[in-house]
């Protein structure tokens, strides 16, 4: 179980016309309860500030250019189930590369440049970012007694345990809006994102792929691109009825959905469109 209690706070400093600084800090206090009403119950206490600051420039209208810096955190864990484990397989957990009894909160320290203007017309946001995510917590799975029972109370096939590991994430992000005309628009955007673990312990990949390491490869659960392409065109049809067509192209690359990146769910691009016709109180629309 988890009690959480935060405070936050934030003030911002107008250091020119144009250029400003914003800080803002948040004060989190976990309690994270494990084995609830096993006699390995016990209770970890978690203490976080978290900042986050922005300076800004705006040179002139319509136009603004950020960096910022940020951090986060999630509480972190004990592996209360370790001392009830047989002897031979509490040897084998505590052997694990980062073993820990407690491990420790995840920290995640993100640095972030960007810029975004609006004209007439268009409208741009440009976005650069890099993450460190420390104590990531990675649950590896042991393989028990005949499939059967890794201690007297701990009746399963595998037994979990978590490890703490490392991850850097980088990547950009970029926008662009057009009007083309009164009554037609285009939008697109496209997401890169190079995700990697620094280190993964995976012990039971070593029958798949005669490897336990995850190290360099990239995050399960990440793709590395996407984009959306869209359109969108409206006119008057009578003094109460205009008509709409809408289309859109999303497109999302590779997801890999296991550690040691043997599976993945390969790209898809995917259409949709739509069109109808309003009025004020009515919409029409297939």
């Amino acid at each position: 179980s988890l009690e959480s209690r935060s405070v936050f706070a934030a003030l911002g400093f107008k250091i020119t016309e144009a250029l400003s600084f914003d800080v803002e800090g948040r004060y989190v206090k976990d309690d994270v309860t494990s084995s609830i009403g096993l006699a390995t119950q016990a209770t970890e206490k978690y203490d976080n500030f978290t900042p986050r600051v922005i300076l800004t420039w705006q040179p002139v209208d319509d136009l603004t250019l950020y960096g910022s810096w940020a951090q986060a955190a999630l509480p972190g864990l004990r592996n209360s189930n370790t001392s009830l484990f047989f002897p031979d397989i509490q040897a084998r957990v505590r052997a694990y590369p980062g073993y820990v009894d407690v491990v420790p909160e995840e920290k995640l320290d993100n640095y972030e440049l960007g810029i975004k203007q609006k004209l007439e017309r268009f409208r741009y946001a440009l976005t650069a970012y890099h993450m460190k995510w420390s104590n990531l917590k990675d649950n590896v799975f042991t393989q028990c007694r005949f499939f059967v029972a890794c201690g007297d109370t701990v009746i399963t096939p595998f037994a979990r345990t978590t490890l703490p590991t490392d991850a850097v994430i980088s990547g950009f992000e970029a926008e662009v809006d057009v009007v083309l005309t009164p009554g037609w628009s285009v939008a697109a955007s496209a997401a890169y994102n190079n995700a990697e673990y620094d280190a993964y312990f995976s012990p039971l990949a070593v029958t798949a792929t005669g490897q336990t390491s995850g190290a360099g490869k990239r995050i399960y659960g990440f793709p590395s691109l996407q984009g959306t392409l869209s359109s969108g065109y409206t006119r008057p049809l009578t003094t109460d009825w205009s008509g709409f067509v809408n289309g859109e192209v999303l497109y999302t690359g590779k997801i890999y959905v296991d550690e040691i990146n043997q599976a993945w769910i390969g790209d898809a691009a995917r259409v949709n469109l739509r069109f109808g016709a309003e009025r004020d109180d009515l919409r029409l629309e297939a």
